[in-house]
């Protein structure tokens, strides 16, 4: 087997095409066109007039790896109109050849168990790497909430994209590691929280949400960062009601994780 990752676009401006196109058509393997989405028509069809069938398999992956990812099939001869039709936007990579075909045999990224679901983690950047690489393991999203303020200092403005996300009820879990942490959140953002589920790592976290009128939906048993995550992944089994409606299929900027200078953290 063998593999090319070929750019789809070339820079502006230039008088004549550097791949060799015919190599290419010709190619025993799989093709992978990277920044190929707004050249799609281009590449395409020059990989036709080379010969390569228009049949071929194509699959376009958008925002590969993450939690949003999204897959469209198609073929190579549909392509630049399926890119039009679905109104697809970069990033994304597009694969072409057979190997597309057996995609339905290799359904690992998507079939994880919290794939597509949006988790926020509330504390410092620092703090919370575990938790973070625990949800993103089982194919979760996690949109970090850094701002962890002394209960006596003015409440920070919201995150507008976090609050963005609340309205829209695309957050379908809050993961609480600590009582300054559901204070802090609910200073912040108030009774937009309302719309997710909390899921609390132990009886203190509880006791703070219980206060601030939020009944955790799960608590973790030992009080852990894993079993925080697994409390989550076991509620999220039992039935679709635990999860939170999948975020809009277009989304042009990646979620954002600012760590904050100086930010206590949430305990």
């Amino acid at each position: 087997s063998a593999v090319a990752l070929v750019t789809g676009r070339e820079r502006d401006g230039k008088a004549a095409s550097s791949l060799d196109y015919a190599a290419l058509a010709a190619f025993p393997g799989t093709l992978v066109f990277y920044m190929g989405v707004t050249r799609a028509e281009e590449w395409s069809g020059a990989l036709m007039a080379h010969g390569k069938p228009a049949d071929t398999p194509v699959a376009i992956v958008r925002w590969c790896t993450r939690a949003e990812q999204q897959r469209f099939r198609c073929t190579l001869g549909t392509v630049a109109a399926e890119i039009e039709r679905r109104g697809i936007r970069p990033p994304a990579v597009i694969v072409v050849g057979a190997v597309v075909a057996r995609a339905p045999e290799l359904p690992w990224f998507d079939a994880r168990p919290l794939f597509g679901l949006r988790v926020l983690v509330p504390g410092p950047l620092a703090s919370s790497r575990t938790l973070r690489h625990r949800l993103a393991r089982l194919g979760a999203d996690a949109v970090v909430e850094p701002a962890c303020r002394p209960d006596d200092a003015p409440a920070a403005e919201p995150d507008p994209d976090i609050a963005t996300a609340l309205a829209a009820g695309e957050i379908g879990w809050i993961a609480v590691t600590g009582s300054a942490a559901a204070r802090s959140l609910a200073r912040r953002y108030g009774p937009a929280l309302r719309a997710a589920r909390f899921a609390s790592i132990g009886p203190r976290a509880s006791a703070a949400l219980r206060a601030l009128g939020h009944e955790p939906a799960v608590e973790a048993s030992p009080h852990t960062s894993h079993a925080l995550v697994e409390a989550i992944r076991r509620a999220v089994a039992a039935g679709p009601a635990a999860r939170a409606p999948s975020p809009p299929a277009r989304r042009d900027a990646a979620p954002r994780a600012v760590a904050l200078p100086g930010a206590p953290a949430c305990r």
